[in-house]
């Protein structure tokens, strides 16, 4: 996966082949989840090694919430599709209720009342 897309982008710009935008995004992506990886296990032996002697109970404690964070956020802006196609039709719906409103406005207002 994503240690393959570092090692093809190093072998681009060893070999001096053009990137397209796509493999730049993929491989910046890649790298981000490369080195959150890593902060993320230093992280923790960091708090595992500070907090030994006083117990390490409930100090990653706020990995749980972060994590469904990250995964809510990754479903909804990964594949925003979803909430493109509520956003259109909630649009369409406050669109179409606005020109019902206005229809009925006009046509009692030409004294054609419902």
């Amino acid at each position: 996966g994503h240690l393959v897309t570092i090692s093809n982008a190093v072998v681009k710009a060893c070999t001096k082949q053009k990137w397209g935008h796509a493999f730049k995004i993929k491989t910046v992506m890649s790298c981000s989840v490369l080195v959150s990886t890593l902060a993320g296990a230093l992280t923790g032996a960091g708090v595992l090694k500070c907090m030994f002697d006083y117990g390490t109970q409930g100090a990653l404690l706020p990995i749980g919430p972060l994590l469904m964070l990250c995964f809510w956020l990754n479903d909804h802006l990964a594949k925003p599709r979803s909430l493109l196609k509520k956003m259109k039709k909630l649009r369409k719906q406050l669109n179409g209720s606005g020109e019902a409103r206005d229809s009925a406005t006009s046509a009692h207002a030409h004294g054609m009342g419902l």
